[in-house]
């Protein structure tokens, strides 16, 4: 059971409130940019837990590659893998308070990328993807709402409304079920 519990990492403060202050963000998005998301997700029926898989694309300043500080926000139930330019990190606590820190070591001025899995709990309070079962005609309903902050509900990213980004989207879901996807209009 150890061996197991060892293969993912989960952050200690998920059922906690956190928040990142306007002066990290600030930092934050004076040294990371150009950033891109290649999201696939398995959503499943029953309403607890779907699996994702992120592959996040950003560009880093040179202070931003010398930087302790460089994370994404999660607010998940586990990262079952995390790949940072070609490397897997495999220890250490990448995952914690709400963030999926990028170590130093891995990183470089100008681009890199990250590729994490994870996997998050739908919820019922309409902030992130929410589950619903209609008790009506029985069938399962799942949303999203991400206004500000409640984007890392649901997968890891740079959650702040200054770090714009473009993204692609697989979604894997059971038969029977439709997907619809929307993005911002040009112009």
């Amino acid at each position: 059971m150890l061996e197991e519990a060892q293969k993912f990492f989960v952050d200690a403060a998920k059922d906690e409130s956190r928040s990142i202050y306007k002066k990290d963000a600030f930092v934050r998005s004076s040294q990371v940019s150009d950033v891109s998301y290649k999201l696939a997700y398995a959503l499943n029926r029953g309403g607890n837990t779907f699996e994702g898989n992120v592959t996040i694309s950003f560009y880093l300043t040179a202070e931003g590659a010398q930087s302790d500080e460089i994370y994404v926000d999660y607010r998940g139930e586990k990262v079952h893998s995390l790949g940072v330019n070609g490397t897997e990190v495999t220890s250490g606590n990448p995952f914690h308070d709400h963030r999926v820190y990028f170590a130093k070591e891995h990183l470089k001025e100008g681009s890199n990328t990250a590729i994490i899995r994870f996997t998050t709990r739908y919820v019922r309070d309409c902030e992130g993807a929410n589950y619903f079962k209609d008790n009506d005609d029985g069938e399962e309903y799942i949303y999203t709402d991400c206004e500000p902050a409640n984007q890392h509900k649901i997968f890891p990213c740079f959650d702040q409304p200054d770090i714009k980004a473009s993204y692609t989207l697989l979604a894997v879901v059971p038969k029977g079920w439709h997907v619809f996807a929307n993005s911002p209009q040009n112009g």
